[in-house]
């Protein structure tokens, strides 16, 4: 689905409601589909009384990237980010929402050698994060072991907004 296009989005939370009857866990990227998407799912949590939203952003939000000049990935992250911490006071009531902020990971995003340098010399851990290293937070995020955290922003990145 195309999560910038609202009609697209509410046709795939229907869908999905149609099969399953309910929404537990919603995970959410890029800015205009955390917005789209919220919007959405959020009715549904209030409607069913309960939910979950995951925002996914980065540790941009945190920072201003260097040797990459990207200002706009960093504002649009940071706004995901406050948007995410907002949500979660408004829906106090009816669901939880937290945020997901990695670094460099060994994905096609990370994966320039400048990408690639920056991360070695400035994470603690002197290196890219492996997928496989974010999939715990993400289910441990989606599970009953965090029904006492919202509102985080749980950044996953080495180390690497430390210095």
């Amino acid at each position: 689905m195309d999560v910038s296009n609202p009609q697209e989005v509410q046709d795939g939370i229907n869908k999905v409601l149609q099969d399953f009857g309910r929404i537990d866990v919603f995970i959410a990227n890029a800015v205009d589909g955390v917005v789209v998407c919220a919007k959405y799912v959020g009715e549904v949590f209030k409607r069913q009384g309960t939910g979950n939203l995951i925002i996914t952003s980065s540790m941009s939000a945190h920072i201003v990237n260097v040797p990459t000049d990207q200002p706009v990935y960093n504002a649009t992250k940071a706004f995901v980010t406050h948007f995410g911490k907002s949500l979660a006071r408004e829906w106090r009531d009816f669901a939880r929402v937290n945020i997901v902020s990695p670094g460099f990971f060994d994905t096609k995003m990370g994966a320039s050698p400048a990408g690639v340098n920056e991360a070695y010399r400035m994470a603690v851990l002197g290196r890219q994060g492996h997928v496989k290293e974010i999939k715990g937070l993400y289910l441990y995020l989606a599970s009953d072991a965090s029904t006492y955290t919202t509102g985080s922003d749980v950044i996953i990145d080495g180390g690497y907004v430390l210095p």
